[in-house]
């Protein structure tokens, strides 16, 4: 059953980006962590959105984590902390949305993106892409690097504020401005949040993180 729609839930960019030669402190390095907004929709295929890459795709990319979300209400709390104002896309991800952050989102959730102005009390779309939530990401160093912060990773953690994957199930486009339409929450306990605890506290607190991984909407390599 669909559910209500969200007056608030829009994504404010999609963003891509390619992979880079980089050099700092530490050396030279490659990353596609910096993305860029794009002015004109974007195709999303299975394997996410066409013109994104991903230099490490042991631990990035694949059909289980095909884009990454996060939350646009972070980004205040980041600039605060650094001292100075951040551009879209500094966190690698490719959605940036608005009215959504882990504590409101939930593994499982399935979403339709409708075009900007879609009725909230009609279906979405045939051709609209539909996304499922399949894991948190496991906080990386490389923003901390770009932006010069080597205990960025770490703060992400403590905030939890992982952003979440999402996996493919409808292809099709996406711009700024879209409405995300819930269809489905199979697991309203499992915030995004909470899986994230569960993962960084499975040595400690085994019993919930076999819970965890009992859920089939859960990426596969974490349920192995």
């Amino acid at each position: 059953m669909m559910l209500p729609p969200r007056q608030d839930h829009r994504v404010l960019a999609v963003l891509t980006g390619r992979v880079r030669q980089r050099i700092d402190s530490q050396g030279e390095w490659e990353s596609a962590v910096e993305k860029l907004p794009l002015s004109c929709p974007a195709t999303i295929t299975r394997l996410g959105l066409e013109g994104d890459e991903q230099a490490d795709r042991k631990h990035h990319g694949g059909p289980d984590k095909a884009l990454l979300a996060w939350a646009a209400g972070h980004y205040p709390r980041w600039s605060d902390w650094l001292g100075r104002t951040l551009a879209m896309g500094s966190f690698g991800e490719n959605l940036l949305l608005e009215g959504l952050d882990e504590e409101r989102t939930c593994l499982g959730d399935r979403w339709a993106f409708c075009p900007a102005g879609h009725p909230e009390d009609e279906d979405p779309p045939v051709a609209a892409p539909v996304l499922e939530v399949s894991q948190p990401r496991v906080p990386c160093y490389k923003p901390g690097r770009l932006l010069g912060q080597a205990d960025m990773a770490a703060r992400m953690a403590e905030w939890s504020h992982t952003g979440c994957y999402l996996r493919v199930l409808v292809a099709g486009q996406v711009a700024a401005g879209a409405q995300p339409l819930l269809l489905q929450r199979p697991h309203p306990d499992w915030s995004v949040a909470r899986c994230w605890k569960a993962y960084a506290c499975r040595d400690t607190h085994p019993q919930e993180w076999q819970t965890l991984r009992r859920l089939p909407e859960l990426a596969e390599a974490w349920r192995v």
